[in-house]
């Protein structure tokens, strides 16, 4: 690369090596043996289209989600949530401090490493011209800025992901995963207030450096590189050998995912709200509702405490089995959910209902918020 700085072909590889540096890094100073670290990100490409892709996109819209909307749900009873120790890693002591900042120190700086390799090469490149040939005659493999373009585009959901990693404290210190909820009433009176159920503050404070936004900045980006590579990927590698995408159908539908997904990140939409009622004893037809929806306040506007977003629970009991759950919309404390729902009634009727199975339909996109 040092003798040859402009050969694209050095700084498609130097990318790639330096963002797997970069989490191998990250995964010896949190504490994760060698042999465990590859093993956290699945670092090979979906083959079969546009179904595969797109969730591969979705996944830190999704997990941001479910974490604002349903961080209760991290607190049943017998869960293996975060906690002090990263679970199945307490051999190790990999703890999620040192986890958050190993990331913060090696893994998101590498990646910004890579991605600007990346960009330097395809951002300067006419779109319709191969930036690599490799081989010749019908077995030749060209990579095109559309290659470089998908690759950045990847990596930046990659670091969207390690910056909502590192957004909030992870470390609920010595709180212990398996008591039953119930047994945190102390007092008795059958009424479990976050500050009685939850683990003590700073779990889930937000830290002061702007990881959700960037978060989303990132995300926002990362959609626009891939919709780019897609439309402009006419014959590149990555798009139509690997990713199999090698007609105009399957471009389309891979395009729409992503640009129904990057529109759920930027702006107020209107979705299908899909919720089964797990209220009866013979559960009822899933119900759907048009609900408006801004999911991007996730990441513009993220809550400073998510624990603030949690509801009283109440002790139910039949007979012997007692549980803790909520009653109704009146035990969360805001169904606006921090401005992701503007209008809160619908919310408020669906708790109301004892929802179960969230699903957001938005265009081509499906979401799964919640499971039963």
């Amino acid at each position: 690369m040092n003798q040859d700085p402009n050969d694209p072909a050095a700084q498609f590889g130097v990318a790639l090596l330096t963002a797997i540096a970069g989490l191998h890094n990250a995964g010896l100073d949190a504490g994760f043996r060698g042999q465990d670290i590859f093993g956290v990100i699945p670092w090979s490409l979906p083959k079969s289209g546009a179904r595969d892709l797109a969730d591969v996109f979705a996944m830190p819209l999704q997990m941001a989600a479910r974490l604002q909307l349903f961080g209760p749900q991290a607190l049943p009873s017998g869960s293996k949530a975060l906690k002090a120790t990263v679970p199945g890693l307490e051999d190790e002591g990999v703890t999620t401090e040192d986890l958050q900042i190993a990331v913060r120190n090696y893994f998101i700086p590498l990646l910004d490493s890579a991605i600007a390799r990346l960009a330097a090469v395809a951002n300067n490149a006419p779109a319709g011209e191969p930036l690599v040939v490799v081989g010749g005659g019908r077995n030749a493999v060209e990579v095109y800025p559309a290659d470089f373009k998908l690759m950045m585009a990847l990596l930046r959901v990659f670091k969207a992901a390690a910056h909502e990693l590192v957004a909030y404290q992870l470390n609920a210190g010595d709180y212990d995963w398996n008591r039953d909820l119930v047994d945190f009433d102390a007092n008795g009176d059958d009424t479990l207030t976050v500050a009685e159920y939850a683990p003590a503050d700073p779990f889930l404070w937000r830290h002061t450096a702007p990881n959700m936004q960037t978060a989303g900045a990132t995300l926002t980006a990362a959609f626009n590189n891939a919709i780019w590579a897609l439309n402009n990927g006419a014959g590149s590698a990555l798009v139509e050998d690997i990713l199999g995408l090698d007609d105009n159908a399957s471009v389309n539908e891979t395009v729409n995912k992503l640009t129904d997904l990057r529109d759920l990140l930027t702006g107020q939409v209107d979705v299908q709200l899909t919720y089964d009622n797990a209220g009866s004893a013979q559960l009822a037809p899933a119900t759907t509702r048009t609900v408006t929806m801004n999911l991007g306040a996730i990441y513009t506007n993220p809550i400073n405490d998510i624990k603030d977003l949690f509801p009283t629970l109440h002790v139910v009991c039949s007979g012997n089995d007692c549980r803790a759950e909520t009653q109704s919309a009146d035990d969360f404390p805001d169904p606006t959910f921090h401005g992701v729902f503007p209008q809160p009634a619908p919310i408020r009727t669906i708790i109301n209902g004892d929802y179960s199975h969230i699903v957001v339909r938005y265009g081509s996109v499906e979401i799964t918020l919640a499971e039963p």
